[in-house]
């Protein structure tokens, strides 16, 4: 049984995930995606000008991650991506972060706390940089904002409801990042856009109760 869910599971998120194919540029920056709320997988980011765009990292990694640490009223963002350009001589970062506080999310309908909100990354309780993948290694605590647009619960769940095998559903998690580095070197983040389907799972949003 277990087996069967985890196919239909994988199912869901591939078909999902050919969204992406209805993805437009941006009009006014070509080599990002134009802003969406549809939960297509897709986003990206200007890095001093350099554009860097959401990626799958294989067949069961997901461009972005949200890991929420309830005891601690904060969360993780995590976005994992590349340079458009492949051929540049330094490829890093793959993996952006973001740290927000006072934000409790212990189970999925919490993520409605997000919906429409504005979070000003301070650089001290509130902050953005660069990390390996799942947040570990983090460098630099960026100033700026990040805005998220639609936060809501879409028509797509899993699981039956019974013990074990609760009912899961997938979100639409959209918005906009600008933030700025001054340390290690001086980096502008600049026009970055996120528009991702999450669903309780460890590899894309995890709840972590310690």
């Amino acid at each position: 049984m277990k087996f069967i869910l985890s196919c239909s599971l994988l199912s869901i998120m591939l078909l999902m995930g050919c969204k992406r194919t209805t993805v437009k540029p941006d009009p006014d920056i070509p080599d990002l995606p134009g802003y969406s709320e549809k939960g297509l997988n897709n986003g990206g980011i200007l890095i001093d000008g350099y554009t860097w765009l959401l990626e799958k990292r294989g067949l069961y990694s997901r461009p972005l991650q949200l890991l929420s640490y309830p005891k601690g009223d904060s969360i993780v963002i995590c976005l994992n991506g590349a340079y458009k350009n492949p051929s540049l001589k330094y490829q890093n970062p793959t993996t952006l972060f973001l740290v927000i506080k006072n934000v409790s999310i212990q189970n999925e309908n919490d993520l409605s706390k997000l919906n429409q909100k504005r979070f000003v990354l301070d650089g001290m309780d509130n902050y953005g940089g660069y990390s390996g993948y799942y947040g570990t290694d983090k460098i630099g605590k960026a100033t700026g904002q990040i805005t998220f647009g639609r936060v809501t619960q879409n028509n797509v769940s899993v699981g039956t409801g019974e013990p074990g095998n609760e009912i899961r559903h997938f979100y639409v998690m959209s918005g906009r990042i600008n933030m700025k580095l001054s340390s290690p070197l001086v980096t502008a983040l600049t026009d970055g856009r996120f528009d991702v389907s999450i669903i309780e799972k460890s590899d894309t949003f995890a709840i972590y109760q310690y």
